[in-house]
Parts: C-alpha cells; structure tokens; sequence
C-alpha cells in the first residue's frame, strides 16, 4: 500500500511534503505525528488514519483509478485538441459557406474573429 496516495484520496487537498509526510527508512511506511498538519473541514485536527482506514481509502483508489483509467488511455491518443478544434471549426465554415447553413451568432462571432487573425497574420506561400 501507497499511504500518501491514501492520505491523498482521504484528503484531496491536503498536499504531502507539506500537510503531511510519509516517510520509509527501510522499516515500512510511516507517518510522523509531529509532521501531521491536515485540518478537517471545520478546522480542527484531523487526527491520522489507522492502518485499517489507509488500506480502506488506498482500495478504494486503485478501484478508481481502474475505472477511470481509460480516461487517460483516451486523452493520450486523441488528436491535439488544437486540431479537434480546428477541424470543428472548418466543417462550421463549409457549412455555413458551401451549404448556406446559419450558425448560431456566438459561432459566426468566432468565425469571424477566426478570419480576421488569418487574414491579419497570413499562412506564407
């Protein structure tokens, strides 16, 4: 078990090396009392896991890192958003251009603005 990643999905936004430090000196995992700054919602102490509810919550946060896993599977082989982007808007301006499509204003604002960068910064021959 990971117990900062644990302390972490406890406490989201708790930061480790300054709410809290998790330390290995050959011994196991361990977390310094004096080190243990993570407040609760209220502001009081939170006071530090039991081993128990560390491998509960690090269980529960491999479970979610499986489930969301394909997230990041996607997000890395998916075309540089700049592209999507581009794409999107080209298919917008043959709509509206070729088959005389009406864009709502706020995309025909873009498009516009769009061929005014263009049209001020031209792509060289």
């Amino acid at each position: 078990m990971n117990k900062a990643q644990a302390i972490q999905y406890l406490y989201p936004n708790a930061i480790n090396g300054v709410d809290f430090v998790v330390e290995d000196h050959g011994k196991g995992q361990v977390i310094p009392k004096k080190l243990w700054k993570i407040k609760k919602a209220d502001g009081t102490a939170a006071t530090i896991p039991t081993a128990a509810h560390l491998q509960t919550a690090y269980d529960a946060y491999l479970v979610e890192q499986e489930r969301t896993a394909y997230q990041e599977q996607r997000a890395a082989e998916y075309p540089d958003l700049s592209d999507q982007i581009g794409a999107l808007m080209k298919q917008m301006e043959h709509d509206r251009m070729a088959n005389g499509k009406n864009l709502i204003q706020e995309m025909d604002d873009v498009l516009g603005d769009i061929t005014a960068v263009k049209v001020k910064h031209p792509k060289p021959q």
